[in-house]
């Protein structure tokens, strides 16, 4: 924990600031789906999209706080939560106290203990402040210390380890990113002008120090003029790696460049800046350029649509291999016509090419350019179609998951309960999505619905940047915070309708359902054997997953009994490939007691017992 006497001298600090710009990439692989753009709103909703496998109902638990905010970031996807002896949250929640009449927020740092489960909550500056970034430091003298940061006005809050945060003002400055790294605090924001394009560090929250400017790497980064736009730091999960990114204003004669009347002046590339000596030197590098035409794998006539509403996050391995995530709505430019697409695109600086993880039957539904006016579209997809995505790697960079908000759905179509109006405009529900890799990035998993219940908006999902390793589990865990939206598109912000909500704020521990041994070295192994895993949790109420693998294509059965040998429950029938698989059980019909599941797979044959408790 920082020492009382640095802390003091902490806090007579006039911290200078920075911003960088943001640019969004994007990635697809496939034909384009046709869809006529002049086909009226009711037959759009109708567009058919290949099932996604439900994983249940609202998932996770309530940390206590709730929020009439609809939205909790902008452009960066900034830390909301990281892992440390527990999750421990950094969420902008308005009003605050809870059931306040003042509509100012507030940043309210929660944090769970890990032996009660109890959730503790803290107003971290005491009054206004928004858009959030927490971290921890993980190594050295300081280990365990909390820091966090806020917009408006712009703070730096660090824990002293004893009662309270020591909080400072910046001289100047707007929305801050921060991150520990081996005894340093790195700090970045955008200046007044929003034209302080400079990294700042400081070691242990004593001196900072301004290392470099932005402008520095005009040619490397395509940085031309300054923008309405932020920037964010990653950290490796030992603290070596540190890579700044954003976007950056470039040269507005690109395809987007005056886009149906909105001009992009803004954003167009995403960078990085990273250093691996603390400072000393630092590698720019582009990753992406607004408006280009054949950027994402397989979609030679996509370009996508880089602003400012755009979103991306990125993450870095203790090896300096940086995985990145963008909101990919944008154009596809062909012979015959011009087709919307809204991909959830990825990239890592191993194959240095982006590709699209989302589910392409989405991704290419029209209706989602119809859920807002023509010159807006694209700003109505980021709310409604895959958008947000946020991205974790194990610290071995084997194991990556990405999760993002999308488009709630009824057997592959938007149904009216899967709608709501606002001021007579159709509002559609979103859902959580997710899928993952255990290859580095090379394969992932199929899609599926993370958190799908049919009478709320599940979004604004965020992970931290590293998975965590369970050893009772033998799994990587995605720490996940997301908001229970109780009336989309009804909140405090300006210019939407109707009665506010108090909408929960929510935590979910997710299992990538992979068996590894070994735990987090580079020698981790993926079991491919007919195997049955324990049900976790264990006992359970009323839901749980089971997790198994299969060494090869097979018919595949998985029943659950009574303690009297009757059937009370068939969640597998089907013939299924080999690898890892799971299934939600959801027992609420069932009264308590143990019962036992069996596995059949060919010849193979697994049982196991489970208690469920109400």
């Amino acid at each position: 924990m920082l020492r009382r006497n640095v802390t003091i001298l902490f806090l007579l600090l006039l911290v200078p600031c920075v911003i960088m710009g943001q640019t969004t990439k994007i990635s697809k692989v496939a034909q384009l789906h046709k869809i006529s753009m002049t086909e009226d709103q009711n037959n759009l909703f109708q567009v058919s999209v290949s099932p996604l496998k439900l994983t249940g109902t609202p998932v996770g638990e309530s940390i206590g706080l709730t929020t009439q905010y609809d939205y909790w970031t902008n452009c960066i996807i900034r830390d909301q939560i990281v892992y440390w002896h527990g999750p421990k949250f950094a969420n902008m929640v308005r009003p605050y106290p809870l059931g306040a009449t003042t509509t100012v927020r507030h940043i309210v740092y929660t944090e769970r203990d890990s032996a009660t489960g109890v959730y503790t909550s803290t107003d971290v500056f005491g009054g206004q402040a928004g858009y959030p970034d927490i971290d921890v430091e993980r190594q050295g003298a300081n280990i365990g210390t909390i820091g966090v940061v806020g917009h408006t006005p712009d703070k730096l809050a660090i824990w002293d380890g004893v009662s309270s945060f020591l909080i400072t003002q910046y001289s100047a400055g707007d929305d801050p990113s921060l991150q520990f790294g081996n005894a340093n605090i790195w700090l970045a924001t955008s200046g007044v002008s929003r034209d302080q394009y400079q990294f700042w560090s400081s070691p242990d929250g004593a001196v900072f120090t301004n290392w470099d400017s932005i402008s520095a790497f005009k040619s490397n980064v395509f940085w031309q003029a300054n923008g309405s736009t932020e920037l964010a730091i990653s950290k490796s999960p030992d603290e070596t790696q540190v890579v700044y990114y954003g976007v950056a204003a470039g040269s507005a004669t690109l395809l987007y460049a005056n886009y149906l009347g909105y001009p992009v002046d803004s954003c167009d590339n995403f960078f990085t800046v990273a250093t691996t000596n603390s400072g000393t030197t630092w590698t720019p590098k582009k990753i992406e350029i607004d408006g280009v035409k054949g950027e994402v794998v397989g979609y030679p006539n996509f370009a996508p649509l880089v602003r400012n509403v755009s979103q991306v996050d990125l993450a870095v391995t203790n090896s300096g291999v940086v995985h990145a995530v963008a909101n990919g709505a944008g154009y596809s430019f062909n012979a015959t016509d011009t087709t919307w697409m809204f991909p959830v695109i990825y990239y890592n600086s191993t194959t240095g090419v982006w590709k699209t993880i989302s589910n392409y039957a989405i991704d290419t539904m029209q209706v989602m350019s119809a859920l807002g006016t023509p010159t807006a579209a694209g700003i109505a997809a980021n709310r409604y179609g895959n958008s947000y995505p946020s991205v974790a790697v194990s610290e071995n960079g084997k194991f990556v998951y990405v999760m993002w908000t999308g488009i709630q759905l009824t057997n592959g179509k938007i149904g009216t309960q899967d709608t709501a109006t606002d001021g007579g405009n159709i509002v559609c529900l979103s859902d959580l999505y997710h899928t993952w890799s255990t290859d580095g990035g090379t394969t992932w998993a199929p899609v599926t619905v993370l958190a799908g219940d049919k009478t709320i908006s599940e979004c604004w999902g965020h992970t931290p940047q590293y998975l965590r390793y369970d050893p009772v589990q033998q799994k990587y865990v995605a720490d996940i915070v997301y908001l229970a939206d109780l009336a989309p598109d009804v909140s405090t912000v300006p210019g939407q309708t109707g009665a506010v909500t108090d909408n929960p704020i929510m935590y979910y521990a997710f299992p990538i359902p992979v068996t590894v041994i070994n735990g987090v070295n580079d020698k981790n192994q993926v079991v491919n054997s007919f195997n049955l895993q324990q049900n976790y949790p264990n006992p359970f109420n009323p839901s749980t997953k089971i997790n198994y693998t299969l060494p090869a294509t097979s018919n595949v059965s998985l029943k659950v009994y009574d303690m009297l040998g009757r059937e009370v429950a068939n969640l597998v029938n089907a013939t299924q490939q080999a690898g890892q698989h799971y299934v939600t059980f959801d027992a609420s019909k069932l009264a308590s007691g143990v019962y036992v599941y069996t596995l059949r797979s060919n010849s193979s044959v697994m049982s196991k017992k489970m208690l469920l408790m109400k």
